[in-house]
């Protein structure tokens, strides 16, 4: 049986306008509202196990990020071209990974980078920060200028991108009632960024984003 046309990811890019599926060797980029293929390029990732490779999409839509298990690649949807790639990471890319709105920070990381999330330039790929002891969930402000995480007490940490000198804001009281595993957990920002909410099977909680 061939199975290179077998689905490995499938999101919605953050315009809400498109939809980018992810095969063994392709990747198809459909507008949403006709269902008409935008473009669809040959894609060969190298990856010990396809099921393991992970799509992130910059907020305009003009970079893909895909990870294996040990590498990230950039990639530009509208010509099919690979722009850069990370270098090998024997510790692992980590469980979670994504763009900042503004396209200029690309955070990585997670439970098998040893509890470590990156914090780079994209162009430059120079490293603003690295969160360590840290769970791998994070959420960028709208403004991309905070990223919030969970530090190994288990409290909301709130760290500056914009001045990385900055003390960070960390919570006072543990959310570990709140803390499960699994993909339906997270962290995300209000759309004006003055509050972030902790959601998971246990239900959601908000936090304030001046006092976390």
């Amino acid at each position: 049986c061939d199975d290179s046309w077998a689905i490995e990811a499938h999101f919605i890019a953050p315009d809400a306008r498109h939809s980018i599926t992810i095969t063994k060797e392709t990747v198809t980029i459909r507008d949403m509202t006709s269902g008409k293929i935008v473009n669809r390029f040959v894609l060969r990732v190298p990856a010990e196990d396809p099921d393991d490779i992970q799509v992130a999409s910059s907020y305009d839509n003009k970079i893909i990020a895909l990870a294996t298990k040990k590498q990230v690649s950039f990639w530009e949807p509208s010509t099919g071209q690979k722009i850069k790639e990370l270098p090998e990471d024997d510790e692992g890319t980590g469980e979670m990974f994504g763009f900042s709105p503004d396209g200029q920070i690309f955070v990585y990381g997670g439970a098998s980078n040893e509890n470590k999330i990156n914090v780079i330039r994209y162009m430059s790929q120079k490293e603003v920060l690295l969160l360590e002891e840290t769970f791998p969930y994070f959420a960028i402000s709208p403004d991309s200028k905070t990223i919030a995480s969970i530090n190994a007490e288990k409290n909301l940490v709130l760290t500056s991108l914009a001045d990385t000198d900055a003390e960070p804001v960390v919570g006072e009281d543990s959310i570990e009632d709140n803390l499960t595993s699994g993909d339906d957990f997270g962290l995300v920002f209000s759309p004006d960024g003055s509050k972030i909410a902790l959601y998971g099977p246990n239900g959601v909680t908000l936090f304030d984003c001046k006092t976390a």
